[in-house]
């Protein structure tokens, strides 16, 4: 339950990362790159937790 919540907070604070980078850069591709990386993390956690279970 905690580990959901804190990847949703993570994606939020990676939504507002990307908001100030685009911002910053004014590229608009720059806007995803923060969220990737939890996204990354995130499935990451999941095959290692067991939630998706490797292909045979």
């Amino acid at each position: 339950m905690f580990a959901v919540l804190g990847f949703l907070l993570a994606a939020v604070l990676a939504g507002v990362a990307g908001a100030y980078l685009e911002e910053a850069t004014g590229q608009i591709w720059v806007r995803f790159l923060p969220l990737v990386v939890v996204v990354v993390v995130a499935m990451i956690a999941m095959f290692r937790s067991g939630l998706i279970p490797p292909k045979k």
